[in-house]
């Protein structure tokens, strides 16, 4: 299929139906590259979810490479599921984007290589990424998270901005208006990025204009196990809010926390804090028992399945 091919929401959708109709040698290596991949996923992802598109395109992508011949070795557990977290990303950044617009963005920035460059290339060779998902271990899936037109763009934080990203901390702390010393906050803010480093944690900015205008970050809960973690510091400038910026961060949050393999997100805030707590429960997320002694008297717990 020709670049180009796949702009519209009727096209992928023809695609879907013919992979889901071929049988052995109806396709060839060139009716079925990598946008054709990207898109059968995308369409999938944004219909069904990460957790049942991932499973949709598992089905189609073997039905596929039967119809085109190729050897059953030559399927990719990991790399498939790679791209569908991906997908999962960007969706989760720009819900309010049409499907074809959404696409368009996505296909332009997510070259065949990307997934590669989170992965040595021992890891992607190996049978086991071949058999099952590996995570990511030489950095973090990343893709352009962009918003509506003229919106903060989200990104991960370099170690450039850890200054400015100890003023956002401390811009949240104020707000708060709670010493958040019983949390070894003075520590953390020495320390950055500390617990939210990779590969099990993960520190988010939004950028607008060259200034940081929002946080939020990502760690392993701790005492908790591996699978579950934690939501941390999540902060909007006053001059940003307003524009549903808390929760595409809340959104890219939380599906990264899938792509690193937990399967719960917990996090905590104040019941005065009325708007997180809107938020919060907006995106599904339920009320907990404590998981972490706090000495403030309005504290609500908080965990969501991802």
């Amino acid at each position: 299929m020709k670049v180009g091919s796949l702009d519209t929401l009727a096209a992928r959708e023809a695609l879907r139906e013919r992979v889901a109709s071929a049988t052995p040698g109806s396709l060839t290596r060139a009716d079925f590259g990598h946008e054709a991949h990207l898109a059968l996923a995308f369409e999938l992802v944004r219909e069904l979810g990460p957790r049942e598109g991932l499973a949709a395109t598992e089905s189609l992508l073997m039905r596929a490479l039967l119809a085109i011949g190729a050897p059953q070795r030559a399927y990719h557990a990991t790399w498939t599921r790679a791209w569908v977290e991906v997908i999962g990303l960007a969706l989760a950044a720009g819900p309010a984007a049409e499907p074809d617009a959404l696409f368009d963005r996505l296909r332009r920035h997510a070259d065949a290589e990307r997934v590669a460059r989170s992965y040595r290339a021992s890891t992607l060779e190996s049978d086991a990424a071949r058999r099952d998902w590996v995570a990511p271990d030489a950095g973090p899936l990343d893709v352009p998270w962009e918003g509506p037109p003229g919106s903060p763009a989200l990104r991960w934080a370099t170690a450039d901005d850890l200054r400015a990203v100890r003023r956002l901390f401390e811009a949240y702390q104020r707000e708060l208006g709670v010493d958040l010393c019983f949390q070894g906050f003075p520590e953390e803010l020495a320390g950055l990025p500390g617990a939210y480093a990779p590969p099990d944690g993960a520190l988010m900015v939004a950028e607008r204009g060259g200034a940081l205008v929002g946080c939020g970050a990502l760690r392993p809960q701790p005492g908790a196990g591996p699978e579950v973690a934690e939501i941390k510091r999540l902060y909007v400038c006053p001059e940003a809010r307003g524009g549903g910026l808390g929760r595409r961060m809340s959104l890219v949050l939380m599906a990264h926390a899938r792509g690193l393999g937990y399967a719960q997100v917990v996090l905590d805030t104040l019941s005065r804090l009325e708007a997180a707590c809107r938020l919060y429960e907006g995106l599904g997320f339920r009320l907990r028992p404590p998981y972490v002694p706090n000495p403030e008297p309005d504290v609500r717990y908080y965990t969501h399945l991802v």
